[in-house]
């Protein structure tokens, strides 16, 4: 019996290689209008990330608190804890600006009206819904008696409005948008060791 073999067409056989050339090459090489476009979305992705880190580092995490009507910031790195201020202990001497001292801790530690430093004022009562805010900066140790709490914000401090020249006596960084005053530790810090030390244990300034 004899093994018939039908005869190649290499003709044929070449067109369809070519045929399948051609489309692996167009597959391979996107038209110029998509090439444009793919750019376009990486260029897109790659500074939006920039962006996004840029605003993580501007952004400062605070604690926000009220005195009276007027809302104020501080910087939550600043910021040791959140108590009642308990029964405080008036020590003669002290300057009108300290409403006394307190226990935190196992620690004498004296309590600050903020609004005294601010306006001259002493108007924070000392009730059941006060709230000290203990501070630990710069090796002093005090506490900021506050009317109410508002609660943790993640604040940018780029573009902060300027104080009013009538108030905050340069221990005010600047005035938010929604008008919170952010209280510049630093400043504040020196003020209570520098302009009005208290010579009370755990006091700014005070014997330790």
């Amino acid at each position: 019996m004899t093994n018939q073999r039908s005869a190649v067409d290499w003709q044929e056989a070449n067109a369809r290689l070519e045929r399948v050339r051609r489309a692996l090459e167009e597959h391979a090489e996107p038209a110029p209008e998509q090439v444009a476009r793919v750019l376009k979305e990486r260029a897109l992705a790659l500074a939006r990330a920039p962006q996004a880190a840029a605003s993580s580092e501007e952004s400062h995490d605070v604690l926000v608190f009220g005195l009276g009507a007027e809302r104020y910031a501080i910087a939550l790195a600043a910021v040791e804890a959140l108590v009642a201020p308990g029964e405080l202990t008036w020590v003669p001497g002290l300057p009108a600006v300290y409403r006394g001292v307190a226990n935190h801790r196992g620690r004498v530690v004296a309590m600050i009206d903020l609004r005294g430093l601010l306006t001259s004022t002493s108007e924070v009562a000392v009730t059941a819904a006060c709230r000290a805010v203990m501070v630990e900066w710069a090796d002093a140790s005090f506490g900021i008696l506050v009317d109410s709490v508002h609660g943790v914000a993640a604040m940018s401090l780029h573009g902060l409005a300027a104080a009013p020249a009538d108030s905050g006596r340069g221990l005010i960084q600047g005035v938010t948008p929604d008008l919170i005053a952010v209280v510049d530790v630093d400043a504040l810090v020196r003020r209570l060791v520098i302009d009005e030390p208290a010579a009370v244990p755990g006091a700014p300034g005070g014997e330790r």
